[in-house]
C-alpha cells in the first residue's frame, strides 16, 4: 500500500487495537509506529500476561525477569510491561503474582 498509506489519517487521535503479542511490532514498524495510541486489547489465545520474557511458559525465569527490572529501576518507574499486576509500579507485587501463578499452577 505503500510508505504513504496513512498520510492523511489522524494517527495521532485514532487507537490502534492488536493483539498483546503483536504490540511491540507495531510500535516499531514504519507506518504503524506512527499511531499514537496503540493498545494489545485483542484477543489472543496463546498470550498470557505473565509470562514476560515471551517464551510460551509461566516459570521462574519471568520472575527472575522482573526482579531484574526491579534492581534496574528501584524507583518502580521501569518497563511497564512489567507492571503485571497493573498498579503503574514495577515492584515485588508484580515478581509475587507470577510467583503466585506457578505456585498454582506446577504442573504447565
Amino acid at each position: 500500500m505503500g510508505a504513504n498509506v496513512f498520510l492523511n489519517a489522524a494517527t495521532a487521535k485514532c487507537t490502534l487495537h492488536v493483539k498483546p503479542t503483536s504490540l511491540s511490532t507495531y510500535q516499531t514498524t514504519e507506518q504503524w509506529k506512527d499511531f499514537f495510541n496503540k493498545v494489545g486489547d485483542l484477543e489472543d489465545e496463546d498470550y498470557n500476561p505473565l509470562d514476560v520474557n515471551g517464551d510460551g511458559k509461566v516459570n521462574a525465569a519471568d520472575a527472575n525477569v522482573i526482579i531484574a527490572e526491579i534492581l534496574a529501576h528501584p524507583d518502580g518507574d521501569g518497563n511497564k510491561k512489567y507492571d503485571v499486576n497493573n498498579d503503574d509500579k514495577v515492584n515485588a507485587a508484580d515478581a509475587n503474582v507470577i510467583i503466585a501463578y506457578i505456585l498454582a499452577h506446577p504442573d504447565e
